[in-house]
């Protein structure tokens, strides 16, 4: 049986040394979008995610180290890979923190020169597609920071450790933690970072907000719209967008803050009406900012708008919002909806989508109890004939909150 902890150690496998963990994916509710300096990794503005659980989604990541090895390797879904620049910059971090007295795995002692001399093989694979709008990287290097950090024997918390992976993918700082999780930003006004870069760095963090037992039932249909490789990816679109959309600015110095806070009171009181409406809003401030990018950067296809529109359309239909949907940078549509809504809206969209059985993931639906949602049937039968034949799916995958990375044994 898998051992599930963030304290687990590593061990010895045919003379190597070994850990694995798994880590969720995070969806940010509060987008982040943006950086002030690409080494550092410093966000435009701090963001909020919802973690999604790791029974659903996830990257499961091997770190190996051994003399053995003649370099640093690293294989992503079987495939090689070469280390990117950010992930050689974490290993550097990591190896400037190595303890001075080595580490002891199963009784026999490694000294600090003697890891300093092995190198690193990686070894990760998700079980969702990659680099199409389904926060791949999130979870991967979330995954990658903490093995990192426990096999080298760092005496780093998790705070820490959120850092670390910060460095090799922003967004994957939030899969540290489970729940409800902020990124903070590190910094109040956008005219000190030139000059606290260093400090800045220290202090942009994941934050946890609310756990994943505070509002356990919130859940989330993963609408694929698109499993292939995005056209312009989010890094190359966030410096674009930077460099040229004015609404940005406007985001950063008004929309996200006002959002921010009134998302952390509707998470405290489990408001779930102010929740979806500014969990909407965020959506379509991230790709409003993307169509005033120069050129404009066009993440959503038809199926994303008439979903979003088709969203709209049930909660005007109903006495409270029925799903509020969010859309990264990609086209597919994640719908966060309580689970007492959960049947209802997976068979209106499995519907409209004319999808089979076998193109849907849901992994724990004998343990969720619905309730009968009071559509109008003439609002019902207007909505079909309105989105029958706009909304192509490839699958759908139902999941909900979940915890964050974790050690195990494998």
């Amino acid at each position: 049986m898998e051992k599930d902890t963030k304290t687990g150690q590593p061990k010895w496998e045919d003379g190597k040394l070994k850990i694995t963990a798994i880590s969720p994916i995070n969806i940010a509710l509060i987008k982040y979008w943006g950086k002030v300096n690409e080494e550092y990794i410093i966000p435009l503005n701090s963001s909020l995610s919802i973690t999604l659980s790791t029974d659903d989604l996830c990257s499961t990541t091997s770190v190996y180290l051994s003399d053995q090895f003649e370099n640093d390797t690293l294989t992503l879904n079987g495939e090689s890979e070469e280390f990117t620049t950010r992930i050689q910059g974490m290993m550097k971090v990591i190896r400037d923190q190595v303890p001075e007295d080595g580490i002891e795995v199963e009784g026999k002692k490694v000294t600090k020169e003697e890891l300093l001399k092995m190198h690193v093989s990686v070894v990760s694979d998700n079980n969702f597609p990659t680099a199409s709008g389904v926060a791949s990287s999130s979870s991967g290097l979330s995954c990658l920071a903490l093995c990192l950090a426990k096999i080298y024997g760092c005496d780093m918390d998790m705070t820490e450790i959120s850092k670390l992976a910060r460095l090799g993918s922003g967004s994957a700082c939030r899969s540290l933690f489970g729940g409800y999780v902020e990124w903070d930003r590190g910094f109040d006004n956008l005219e000190e970072v030139d000059s606290n870069l260093e400090t800045i760095g220290k202090n942009s963090k994941a934050v946890l907000i609310q756990d994943e037992k505070h509002w356990p039932d919130l859940c989330c249909c993963i609408c694929v719209a698109d499993s292939s490789q995005k056209k312009v990816s989010s890094t190359k679109g966030m410096k674009t967008s930077v460099e040229t959309s004015e609404f940005l600015k406007h985001r950063e110095k008004v929309i996200v803050p006002k959002h921010l806070s009134m998302i952390k009171d509707a998470l405290k009181d489990k408001d779930w009406n102010a929740l979806s409406e500014i969990i909407m809003k965020e959506s379509n401030s991230l790709h409003s900012v993307c169509l005033d990018t120069y050129p404009p950067i066009f993440y959503q296809n038809d199926t994303t708008k008439a979903l979003i529109s088709m969203v709209h359309d049930l909660n005007n239909n109903h006495y409270e919002p029925i799903a509020a949907y969010t859309v990264d940078a990609g086209a597919n549509v994640f719908l966060i909806t309580p689970e007492k809504n959960l049947k209802f809206l997976l068979n209106t969209v499995k519907d409209l989508a004319g999808l089979s059985d076998d193109k849907i993931k849901f992994s724990f639906e004998k343990d969720v109890e619905s309730e009968h949602n009071q559509v109008d049937g003439d609002a019902m039968t207007k909505i079909e004939n309105e989105y029958k034949s706009k909304i192509n799916l490839h699958q759908i995958i139902v999941t909900r909150v979940g915890k964050g990375v974790t050690i195990i044994d494998k």
